[in-house]
């Protein structure tokens, strides 16, 4: 009765594999596709908070 109670427990446990995020590409490894996409949406966030867009304070050239 305890091996077929461990058996029916391992095979309830939810695989890794099915809390991945779906991809195109279902062989696309997690780890590598979440801090490419981490990294890159950070660097932007802090670039554009630092830094005023360029349009806000427009430079007029022919103010003659």
């Amino acid at each position: 009765m305890v091996v077929s109670y461990q058996l029916s427990a391992i095979s309830y446990q939810p695989s890794a594999y099915a809390l991945r995020a779906r991809y195109a590409n279902s062989h696309q490894p997690m780890r590598y596709a979440h801090a490419t996409r981490t990294a890159i949406s950070l660097c932007a966030t802090r670039t554009l908070r630092e830094q005023p867009w360029p349009r806000a304070n427009p430079q007029t050239f022919n103010s003659d």
